[in-house]
């Protein structure tokens, strides 16, 4: 009786082994790699006989990813997970409202094909009809803003869906209802033009509150893109450099300065190019509080007089503060004190963060930003006036736009940029020696 017991016991273990390595094979071949698919006829084999049919796929998920479609180039997105050793080679399935629907691959992804923007030919058949596509594979994530109206200046309503191919990501897919509109002053001119994206909560005007690309949590977020910048690299990576070498290096401990991230964007599914993703340098990147008096100055236009002279007309306040309080009495006084005690060291030292100016006048040497500083007039550059522990202000530089930058020149002419203006400038001029 229990050797009966046993044998029954055993064959029902063979059964159900049978059974599960029946459902792997069966799972398996409805998912399989690129590298099955990869197409063995030519494409008039492909065709011949069959009609071409819009729509033949109505959906491309590799390695669970549902790919963006931008229908007017027929073209599949696919954005690879970085450190993934089955990127290259990801399980497909795909839906089609066709019966008996299959695709085949023209070649494998490759590194290659990646580095240079190659595109993989896909096409999808079955004995009636048949229908051709491209895929596009990209190491970066991919943000993809569907909106009803035309996006202008005013807030637009949108949905903002972002697929984050970073490694070590605990949520690799995020959505959020919001607002969008056109940002920037001759930028907005572009062809590509910027983007200033505020989150909610669906269904609420509720902000939402997330972190994006392993960024800072906020709702507030600017899509930059490159278009005039022919590498692509000046604006983001000297921001991103200012951040890391000289953002913490203040006295007042916060970090001084906004991080940038590449990705791939498209709008309403049109592929609209590559952009970067940052955050605002607002009142909660630079920690002021109005209620203290503290405020943000953004120096958006040229000067026409001295490094001394204070032109309201060129700079804004953008940071909220107090209707009954006037903001400009800070940095009236900062430009006072250049004309008024010019030759006064220890006064010009205690009225800006010394580290940052420092920094600032040797980053600004460094990059050459020609739309930043020249000589003794700046532009594009942020000027916070923050309380130090004794009550009294003071001046915390931050640069922003830095997309004439490193030889890249609105003429051919030459220059040597050398920051002329401000507190550290007049104690070099001074030949102050602590501070030289």
């Amino acid at each position: 009786m229990i050797e009966k017991t046993k044998r029954y016991f055993s064959w029902f273990l063979a059964g159900i082994s049978f059974c599960l390595l029946f459902i792997y094979f069966v799972h398996e071949s409805r998912t399989p790699d690129t590298a099955k698919l990869v197409r063995r006829m030519t494409g008039t084999e492909l065709t011949a006989g069959r009609r071409e049919k819009k729509d033949l796929l109505t959906d491309l998920v590799l390695n669970g990813q549902h790919l963006i479609f931008d229908e007017t180039d027929m073209t599949w997105y696919y954005s690879l997970i970085e450190d993934d050793d089955k990127a290259m080679s990801p399980k497909v399935t795909f839906e089609s409202p066709e019966k008996h629907v299959q695709i085949v691959f023209s070649e494998e992804i490759t590194e290659d094909i990646i580095r240079n923007d190659l595109p993989v030919e896909v096409t999808a058949y079955n004995d009636r009809f048949y229908e051709t596509y491209q895929l596009k594979c990209t190491t970066l994530p991919i943000m993809s803003l569907t909106v009803g109206d035309e996006i202008t200046r005013e807030d637009t309503d949108m949905i903002m869906d972002l697929m984050d191919n970073s490694a070590d990501v605990s949520k690799r897919s995020i959505t959020s209802a919001g607002t969008v509109h056109i940002r920037g002053r001759s930028s907005a001119a572009y062809p590509q033009t910027s983007f200033r994206l505020s989150l909610t909560v669906e269904n609420s005007s509720k902000k939402n509150h997330i972190s994006l690309l392993g960024m800072r949590e906020d709702e507030d977020w600017l899509l930059v893109p490159a278009y005039a910048d022919i590498d692509k690299v000046r604006t983001a990576f000297s921001a991103n450099l200012w951040t890391d070498s000289c953002g913490s290096d203040n006295s007042f401990g916060i970090v001084n300065g906004n991080y940038y991230k590449y990705i791939e964007l498209f709008i309403n599914g049109r592929f609209w190019g590559l952009y970067t993703l940052s955050y605002p340098l607002d009142h909660k990147t630079l920690d002021v509080d109005a209620d203290k008096g503290e405020y943000i100055y953004k120096k958006r236009f040229w000067d026409e007089g001295s490094a001394v002279d204070f032109v309201s007309s060129t700079w804004e306040v953008t940071n909220p503060y107090n209707e009954a309080d006037n903001p400009w009495i800070p940095i009236q006084n900062y430009y006072h004190l250049l004309n008024e005690q010019a030759d006064n060291a220890e006064a010009l030292k205690r009225s800006v963060d010394m580290n940052t100016a420092i920094d600032l006048w040797l980053y600004y040497g460094l990059i050459q930003g020609v739309d930043n500083a020249v000589h003794s007039d700046l532009e594009n550059t942020f000027m916070t006036a923050r309380r130090s522990s004794d009550g009294t202000y003071r001046m915390l530089y931050t640069p922003w736009d830095m997309d004439l930058t490193w030889g890249e020149l609105i003429t051919d002419e030459t220059c040597n940029t050398v920051m002329e203006s401000g507190a550290l400038a007049q104690l070099i001029s001074m030949g102050n020696r602590e501070t030289i």
